[in-house]
């Protein structure tokens, strides 16, 4: 995932769909729940830099979740990891596992599916070109769930996980030109406008993540080097007490 904050910069300038909407009264439930279900899921404490994303993240994906329109697929759940991976990489790989399992859950969804997919998908696109990514109703599982969202593109429920999801597609085949996402975006019937809005989004989010957590780091070494110092003057100022006393 190194790479992929300078190419965001450059290119944003099959298990069956898991449906929320069912006939009958449609009653999702309130964001307080699934806060609840993601806080006795995950006890341990999170620097607030991360504290606060996680918190507006899981509400935003509440209502995407229990939306009448929503329905999983394989191109949102890698976008759901790609950012997980990437935001969240200075945790432990435990903290990291435990963090994303809460928030999956939280969702009544199953993580492990959202890591098979992507597993699935980042081997895919990294054996094709840009060019190769069209939706094609009889082609393979990834390129069918493509013709799916072209095929409903105005009931479509789109999400920026899904734009990112899309981007990483990309990201992977080594694509830099701009016009490999206008390219894909066009093929999938979608508007460009948001996708470009998100993406950007997404990109100056995680640029202020990252300066917060140097910033800290920062701190920290200061904090650190003034207890050594003070540590230091100690220590000579008691052998100094100690060369009078004899």
């Amino acid at each position: 995932m190194g790479r992929s904050r300078s190419n965001l910069q450059v290119m944003a300038g099959v298990q069956g769909p898991k449906i929320v909407a069912t006939t009958g009264a449609f009653a999702p439930p309130p964001v307080a729940r699934t806060t609840g279900a993601f806080h006795n899921k995950f006890r341990f404490p999170l620097p607030m830099i991360f504290a606060s994303f996680l918190t507006r993240l899981l509400t935003e994906q509440h209502f995407v979740r229990y939306n009448r329109r929503y329905s999983y697929n394989k191109v949102f759940a890698l976008g759901v990891c790609s950012v997980f991976d990437q935001v969240f990489e200075s945790l432990s790989e435990e903290k990291k596992t435990q963090l994303f399992e809460a928030f999956i859950t939280a969702l009544d969804e199953d993580p492990s599916l959202y890591r098979s997919d992507q597993a699935s998908l980042e081997a895919w696109a990294k054996s094709k070109s840009a060019a190769d990514i069209l939706p094609k109703s009889d082609g393979d599982d990834v390129e069918q769930v493509l013709a799916e969202v072209a095929a409903t593109s105005d009931s479509f429920l789109y999400s920026k996980f899904f734009s990112i999801g899309l981007f990483r597609l990309l990201e992977l085949t080594g694509a830099k030109d701009p016009k490999a996402l206008e390219n894909l975006v066009s093929s999938l019937n979608l508007k460009m406008d948001p996708i470009i809005r998100d993406l950007n989004y997404y990109k100056s989010s995680l640029s202020a993540l990252i300066q917060a957590q140097e910033l800290k780091r920062e701190s920290e070494a200061r904090a650190a080097k003034k207890r050594e110092e003070a540590a230091a003057k100690k220590t000579e100022a008691i052998k100094k007490l100690a060369n009078r006393q004899l």
